[in-house]
């Protein structure tokens, strides 16, 4: 299921404001939805309102600012059929065309709701984890200790009710929750450690029975399970380490705890001297990565047909990783479509022009919305200049410093002593090395 078109008549900022989603005539995947559709513009003009909207629409519930957008409608496409759903006196009224609804129920309605997810990561996201992380909330289930078999039976209790769970939002839910959340996404890792934990109990236990016999026995079948079983760490570095390898860092794929009480989050270690670092000494542009990375890598494995939104998505990356990183979320989660709010000609400069939406401000206040000019991977420069609409690239000295260079070339021209002319010369030559001028 995708997204191919929003309409929105009359809401706070936008009067008849309607987008396309879907790529144009003469492309090789015409009148296909965007695979991945990036908004930009000024402050103001909506990017996150946006998410916001589409988000609302694919929970279906109003959001607590001022109500929804009354009479706006969105088109998606599943299996080749539109549904529209249109927001009116704040009830959602939803169009099968060409189907009844009936008809649509017996046909699509129970493979299209169990088929969706839908994935949400906020600009606030760091914070609102940084507070999980703090309170421990993900290893703690409760104020009071809980023995390994309550533990292992609350696990089991909290994943079945999260496989009912389709909107995963990143910043939207409470601590409690998102600690839920979070040992729900890591199962794979809990049941993974849980049962080295037990082989390690109880080859110990053999041993210091003086039991050697049962402990050889049970070492060569921990043996034979660990190397026919699947490491979710080495699962999870296979995806991140690409990236984390550029920040010096790598996760870790070995095993140290002695008790269940020790299974946590995802491990990391430097790269050159694998010594760990704990999760308070991460730099934030460590955590965006395990933070946004660890969902995408859990939940594509239950589902690969998404919408996944993120806001924001440059936050804390250098410009090397802001160039990487969209390829990479994409790769992660297969037949997704992603949404994605930016400031970042480098993040912009990852999609398609027909995939970028630049939102503008019309003579009456109200935002318009217009497809993208440069190609894809083009210099950011060049996606300032014609996407973005900045007119000059320098800043307030740099073009002090252009008019300089031209005042200087003018006198040059002009000057006929020979040591005016070099000491002229000189300057010239100074300003155009250190601000990279053309020379002319």
């Amino acid at each position: 299921m995708k997204i191919t078109k929003l309409i929105i008549p009359n809401y706070r900022q936008f009067r008849d404001f309607e987008i396309d989603f879907t790529y144009p005539k003469g492309h090789e995947k015409e009148g296909q939805p965007l695979e991945k559709v990036c908004f930009i513009g000024q402050s103001g003009t909506g990017k996150t309102s946006l998410l916001n909207i589409i988000k609302a629409f694919m929970d279906k519930s109003y959001n607590s600012n001022g109500g929804f957008p009354n009479t706006t409608t969105i088109v998606k496409l599943f299996d080749d059929v539109p549904i529209t759903i249109t927001a009116k006196d704040k009830k959602f009224i939803t169009d099968y065309s060409p189907y009844s609804e009936d008809v649509w129920r017996d046909k699509y309605k129970n493979h299209y709701q169990n088929s969706l997810l839908f994935i949400s990561f906020s600009a606030e996201m760091l914070d609102t984890m940084n507070e999980i992380f703090k309170k421990k909330e993900i290893t703690k289930l409760n104020d009071v200790f809980i023995a390994e078999e309550e533990w292992l039976d609350i696990l089991e209790a909290e994943e079945e009710e999260l496989n009912k769970m389709k909107f995963f939002d990143f910043a939207g839910y409470s601590s409690s929750n998102n600690g839920k959340i979070w040992r729900y996404l890591l199962k794979e890792v809990y049941r993974f450690r849980e049962k080295i934990l037990v082989y390690k109990q109880q080859i110990a236990d053999a041993y210091l029975k003086h039991n050697s016999e049962l402990g050889r026995n049970l070492s060569d079948e921990y043996n034979l399970w660990l190397a026919d079983s699947e490491n979710p760490f080495i699962k999870i570095a296979n995806k991140l380490d690409i990236i984390l390898n550029k920040f010096n860092l790598k996760i870790k794929t070995d095993f140290e705890f002695t008790t269940f009480n020790k299974i946590d989050f995802i491990q990391i270690q430097n790269l050159k001297q694998n010594k760990s670092i704990p999760f308070e000494n991460w730099s934030t542009g460590t955590k965006q990565v395990l933070l946004t990375s660890i969902p995408l890598i859990s939940l594509s494995s239950i589902c690969n047909n998404a919408l996944i939104f993120l806001d924001e998505p440059e936050r804390s990356f250098y410009p090397d990783i802001q160039q990487l990183i969209i390829d990479f979320y994409t790769k992660i989660v297969s037949n997704a479509q992603f949404f994605v709010a930016t400031h970042s000609p480098i993040i912009a400069a990852q999609f398609e022009p027909c995939e970028r939406i630049i939102l503008d401000f019309d003579e009456m206040g109200y935002v318009t919305a217009q497809k993208g000019i440069t190609p894809e991977g083009d210099d950011p420069n060049d996606i300032l200049r014609y996407d973005f609409g900045i007119e000059s690239l320098l800043g307030k000295k740099g073009i002090e410093m252009w008019d300089e260079s031209i005042r200087l070339k003018t006198e040059i021209y002009h000057t006929e002593n020979p040591e005016k002319k070099k000491e002229l010369l000189l300057k010239y030559m100074k300003i155009v090395q250190s601000y990279h001028f053309p020379l002319s």
